[in-house]
């Protein structure tokens, strides 16, 4: 399935597009003026806790303190407090106290009036894996099904991970990869974090001690793999960054990178502004002439499937049936498309015959395994419902 990441550079924004196949994958877009915390790790300092909520305020040098969870503490900090008297339940005083200081990375950025989710289970990604310095378990990708792999992964991770004495995850993209790819990357994680401990010794907090790569460069770390074709970019600074990160990371790919300098806009050679602005729509036309009505709420988001303009060839079933088999094709691209997670609800066309409910069901599982976010499914429900988590 041939692949083409397209990264269109403005003086307000940076927009990046994952194409498979000449459809729109992914869209990512980061304005110029704002600014995304997401990944970033500080030295922060204890302003509040807060026991009844089991939670503490972190002030990392933002706008607002972040907010941190009891659930949140590394196992470390929680392990200290296990010396406490036995039987005694551990609480978010046992684990922190006011002006505190603690290495902590952003989860989530301020919304609103909220401050920043905050988490002391560090992690470092690459492009193959994720160091976890507060774990020490060796994970694998969900997305990895084949036992023989997982097994050849284990076996080459457990090694690395005990040298150091950290927890190590193979990210979906490991999958064949050769044994020093992963092992290089090993060793890249392991410079990076020793630069974050050097950097922590230095000033007091509140201070940022690592900074996530660029979205620019976090896509192309992220989204680029064997089948990616091109990487576009109409920049030429950001054309020299990438180029010097793929030169120094992965060089394989570096003669994929081109710049693009026609005339022509590169998002509207694909077509791309015009799905932007499908993916704003809650409405989206099916090729058989039905319809998905997508609405988004608090609690969760819902996935009508109409017939609409589509009457069939044959009776009300085989109608149902046709336009639920492209629904359900479809839908897993618009959930990654508009960025959907959380509980998901479709109201699939009401079909009699169990063999056609099994077949929907089969063609939605098969295209949300082309998802790199985990997701979770459940049959119709006694309601004709389907509800699936996507994180």
């Amino acid at each position: 399935m041939a692949e083409e990441l397209l990264i269109d550079v403005s003086p307000f924004e940076s927009r990046v597009a994952l194409v498979k196949n000449g459809a729109v994958e992914e869209i990512h877009l980061a304005r110029s003026a704002g600014y995304s915390a997401t990944g970033n790790m500080y030295l922060g300092k204890v302003v509040r806790v807060i026991p009844g909520m089991q939670a503490a305020f972190v002030d990392i040098g933002l706008e607002r303190p972040g907010f941190l969870h009891a659930s949140d503490i590394a196992r470390p900090l929680v392990a200290t407090a296990t010396g406490l008297a036995k039987g005694k339940k551990i609480g978010i005083r046992d684990l922190l106290h006011d002006g505190q200081e603690l290495l902590v990375q952003v989860e989530r950025d301020p919304i609103g009036a909220k401050g920043a989710r905050l988490t002391t289970n560090l992690a470092l990604a690459s492009k193959y894996l994720v160091l976890m310095p507060m774990g020490d378990q060796v994970g694998l990708s969900q997305k990895i099904t084949d036992e023989s792999e997982r097994a050849r992964l284990l076996k080459l991770l457990r090694p690395l991970a005990e040298s150091a004495d950290m927890g190590l995850i193979a990210r979906t993209i490991s999958e064949r990869s050769a044994a020093s790819f992963l092992a290089d990357d090993f060793s890249h994680l392991m410079h990076r974090w020793i630069r974050v401990l050097k950097t922590a010794e230095g000033p007091k907090a509140p201070r940022l001690v690592f900074q996530e790569l660029p979205i620019q460069t976090r896509l192309v770390r992220d989204l680029v793999s064997s089948e990616t074709t091109s990487i576009f970019v109409n920049d030429a600074e950001i054309f020299q960054r990438l180029r010097d990160y793929l030169n120094q990371h992965a060089s394989h790919y570096i003669d994929r990178l081109r710049l693009y300098t026609d005339t022509q806009p590169l998002f509207g050679r694909h077509n791309i502004e015009r799905e932007i602005l499908a993916a704003l729509e809650p409405r989206v036309r099916l090729n058989s002439g039905g319809t998905l009505v997508i609405e988004q709420t608090e609690a969760l988001t819902s996935i009508d499937v109409n017939t609409a303009g589509f009457l069939g060839r044959q009776n009300l079933e085989e109608t149902a049936f046709i336009t639920n088999m492209e629904a359900a094709a479809v839908i897993p691209r618009q959930l990654r498309l508009r960025n959907l997670g959380g509980i998901i609800v479709i109201d699939f066309i009401d079909m009699q015959d169990a063999e056609h409910q099994k077949a929907v069901l089969a063609k939605l599982k098969e295209a949300l395994g082309r998802d790199p976010a985990k997701s979770q499914i459940e049959g119709f429900s006694f309601l004709g419902l389907v509800q699936l988590s996507r994180k």
